[in-house]
């Protein structure tokens, strides 16, 4: 079946560029700015990837990085791991530290020196890196359910999971 030539000019590529602001007249919001597909690949295109780091024993479920140390990036594991890579040497890992023994679904850091760790259990580690050695200074495993989220503001640490309830946890300095 022939679309013709108006028909083919309406299928595009959903790229949103902007959007556009409200109508002054209506309350209703305004359709995105879609771009076309030669576009949107010039857009990809532009950015380029390079594998960092390969973990041939488990695959990876999460990733963080120390925002006040540019080397270094904590890479969350399936098989509940977690392991300080440095992204200067690529080839291997700086150090590994057992978490649980279920996958790793968030890492969040406080500072350069510290950071938690949640997974598909009800627990929540909080370790500290000093050096690249890592080790745990607070664990709480009370949760109801699996833990899925976790979240600093400013030293208070709050998780969430499938237990309905929303934790906030107090770290003493």
């Amino acid at each position: 079946m022939y679309l013709g030539p108006q028909r083919r000019k309406t299928i595009r590529f959903v790229c949103p560029i902007s959007i556009l602001p409200r109508n002054r007249r209506s309350a209703r919001p305004r359709a995105l700015k879609l771009a076309p597909l030669r576009a949107a690949r010039c857009l990809l295109s532009s950015y380029s990837h390079k594998v960092l780091y390969v973990n041939e024993f488990s695959s990876v479920t999460s990733v963080a990085w120390n925002q006040q140390s540019d080397n270094y990036i904590m890479v969350g594991v399936q098989a509940g791991d977690i392991y300080l890579v440095d992204k200067r040497e690529t080839n291997n890992f700086v150090t590994v530290f057992t978490c649980f023994d279920a996958p790793v679904s968030r890492i969040a850091f406080k500072d350069s020196s510290e950071f938690a760790v949640c997974g598909e259990t009800k627990e929540v580690l909080v370790l500290s890196c000093e050096d690249t050695c890592l080790e745990t200074i607070y664990k709480y495993d009370e949760h109801k359910d699996h833990v899925k989220d976790i979240k600093w503001h400013n030293s208070t640490l709050y998780s969430c999971g499938f237990g309905k309830c929303l934790l906030k946890h107090g770290m003493e300095e």
